[in-house]
């Protein structure tokens, strides 16, 4: 029996015997104490690495003697702290033998290496001594390629485009330059430095796990990657490579590191990629082959096996020419040869291919040769179903041929009722032309002579007849406002009407709209507001005073008390859409605000329809022919090229907008 057994057996049996001792006498008694006799002897023989088990072993019978031991009214707070300082005393014991073991094993092993080292230096000297002479020139040659090796090892150092390091106790001893770049600090900044501030603090652990193996002789090289922090926060991922080494007489290591960020992400980009691809092959509803340069199906995914008929495997390793239709096959082999002579070219045809049950299907497909990892050439071919579009394709002629003869009767039948319509135009275009003239010419003398009368030029005339007076004369404009207006509904329906293009100053052209409704406004008790930029514009003066006139005379009749207020300004954003073509950018927005009685949200929509007037319940009626906002938005669409919008809001007033470009070309 060795000495080393002998001497656990009694650690093991005094330990019993102080167990027993402290399970038979009083809980006050201190026995327990005794438990680091055996651990300290129990301790200088066992393994280093099983040095703990003897404390635990000595806290759990220190324990069970608590509980087992006889308490004869001992206060058992103090029986707990007393253990409880017993067993804090057990693992400082233990902690202590295993740090002086450790220490007595380094001494030996170093003791030992020192022999080794002395009986190694003995014989060289002992050579050394017979060839002095030889050994001196020797060694100056060799200190010479030393310090050339050296100043090689510096330069590649310094210069390599890896980084190199030495750490000694967690402290960086040398960077060489790219090792700081990496990190970004210079060279300087990092001597002195702990490796620790460099490492994200998920990987400490980690990376402190793999220099301990490699200091305490473990492992002499390690290989592994880690993320660091570079000096401005950013995250890098980095690969390491190290070993053990002695520098100034400690343990050190010296290793190597590599920024291996771009590589990652372009690995993850990869890996991404291809689960992409796998799940677009796996997944898409279109068949996709792989074919090899004699034609067999190297891959097929699952979409194209099924529309077949097939399984996967059963497509795999044979040759594709047996699912194409006999008098299709030369036409597919000379194709796939087509591609494998043109690499990168994409060549597309529609041919038959058969399923497993017999039937037909029509496949429209693209092919294009690529190459495998091996660099040998393949051919992939992606196809989709046009079965469907064929049969179409085939109705599709046959409705078109019936089509084409009805269009044949139809087209003889519309060019007999365009002819009609042609005529009936030419007779509506005689009776506005007729109804111009036979009634404007009376109408013009009516209101004429009821004006002389009403203005006394002919004599003084009663209240009475002035009254009928005004009305005639009131009937007679309005007759004529109609009939001008189904005269220039006509024009433009028609597509008759075109620009007169004339320059005028925008400002000049609203003060002469706003004279127009002034005396009505006047004698509502009215405020007419005008704020006006001075801007020279070419477009239709006429038809623009007409619009913003049939704007002014709508706001003003439907306008109680307040005020209508009229805003020309620049626009250099569009606000709302212009509906005709613009050369230039620069265009101008005319507001008409009025505070009247607004229009209901159900009725805007009605606004610019024809023979259309919008009725409010809190209104008595207003005379109107419905037209003039439908001629308005015509006219400022069709003629100056621009739009017409509204917002109102029922019982507050509402703001009609003519957006038109500054000038017409």
């Amino acid at each position: 029996m060795t000495t080393r057994a002998i001497h656990i057996l009694f650690a093991l049996a005094l330990t019993a015997t102080i167990f027993v001792l402290d399970v038979l006498t009083p809980l006050a008694y201190g026995e327990w104490l005794l438990y680091a006799i055996p651990l300290l002897i129990a301790a200088n023989v066992v393994p280093i690495a099983s040095i703990a088990w003897l404390p635990a072993a000595g806290s759990l019978l220190t324990a069970l003697g608590f509980f087992l031991s006889p308490h004869q009214n001992f206060e058992q707070k103090i029986a707990i702290v007393n253990r409880g300082m017993g067993i804090a005393m057990l693992w400082c014991l233990a902690y202590m033998t295993k740090r002086r073991r450790e220490a007595q094993e380094n001494l030996a092993r170093s003791y030992r290496d020192l022999e080794r080292r002395v009986e190694e230096r003995t014989r060289e000297l002992s050579e050394a001594n017979e060839f002095l002479v030889r050994e001196i020139s020797e060694r100056q040659r060799t200190e010479r390629e030393l310090q050339e090796s050296e100043h090689k090892f510096k330069d590649l150092a310094e210069n390599s485009r890896v980084g190199f390091y030495l750490m000694r106790d967690g402290v960086f001893c040398y960077a060489n330059p790219f090792f700081a770049e990496i990190f970004g600090y210079s060279a300087g900044e990092l001597v002195s430095r702990g490796y620790r501030e460099l490492v994200l603090p998920e990987d400490l652990s980690r990376l402190d796990e793999h220099l301990q193996k490699r200091l305490e002789g473990d492992e002499q090289y390690g290989h592994y990657t880690f993320s660091g922090i570079r000096k401005d926060g950013v995250v890098l991922c980095l690969e390491a490579y190290n070993s053990r080494t002695i520098y100034q007489g400690s343990p050190a290591i010296i290793g190597a590191v590599v920024d291996i960020t771009e590589r990652r992400r372009a690995e993850e980009a990869l890996r991404y990629s291809e689960a992409r691809y796998r799940n677009l092959h796996d997944e898409i509803p279109t068949m996709i082959f792989t074919l090899d340069l004699t034609g067999t199906i190297l891959s097929v995914n699952p979409y194209g096996a099924s529309q077949l008929g097939y399984a996967i495997d059963e497509l795999e390793g044979a040759s594709v020419l047996e699912i194409f239709h006999r008098e299709d096959r030369g036409s597919v082999a000379e194709q796939l040869r087509k591609c494998l002579r043109e690499p990168g070219r994409v060549y597309h045809w529609q041919l038959r291919k058969i399923r497993k049950d017999g039937g037909l299907l029509w496949v429209e497909e693209l092919a294009q040769a690529i190459y495998d990892l091996n660099g040998s050439p393949n051919v992939l071919v992606v196809c989709r179903d046009v079965t469907a579009s064929r049969e179409a394709e085939e109705a599709l002629r046959k409705a078109h041929n019936e089509l084409e003869q009805k269009v044949a009767e139809r087209t003889k039948a519309l060019a007999e009722a365009n002819q009609k319509l042609l005529e009936m135009d030419r007779l509506k275009s005689m009776f506005i032309a007729s109804m111009s003239h036979e009634i404007r010419t009376p109408l013009n003398s009516v209101i004429g002579f009821a004006s002389i009368l009403l203005n006394e030029w002919l004599g003084p005339v009663n209240a009475e007849q002035k009254e009928n007076l005004a009305a005639i004369l009131r009937a007679g404009k309005h007759l004529m406002s109609l009939l001008n207006d189904v005269i220039d509904l006509s024009r433009i329906e028609s597509g008759k009407v075109e620009p007169l293009i004339e320059e005028f100053d925008i400002g000049t052209l609203v003060d002469e709209a706003v004279d127009l409704v002034a005396v009505e406004a006047r004698e509502k008790g009215l405020e007419l507001a005008v704020k006006a930029i001075r801007l020279t514009m070419r477009t239709d003066r006429r038809r623009l005073l007409q619009c913003l006139a049939n704007l002014l005379t709508n706001a003003v009749k439907f306008t109680e008390r307040g005020g209508v207020f009229i805003t020309v300004s620049r626009c250099t954003e569009d606000a709302f859409p212009l509906s005709g073509p613009v050369p230039t950018p620069e265009t101008v927005e005319i507001s008409i605000e009025d505070t009247g009685i607004g229009i209901r949200p159900e009725d805007q929509a009605k606004l610019f329809q024809p023979f259309v007037r919008v009725v409010s319940p809190d209104v008595t009626a207003v005379s109107g022919t419905g037209l003039g906002l439908y001629l308005t938005a015509r006219l400022v669409k069709e003629v100056l090229k621009g739009d017409v919008r509204c917002s109102s809001r029922y019982g507050r007033g509402s703001t009609f907008g003519i957006r038109i470009p500054v000038r017409i070309v």
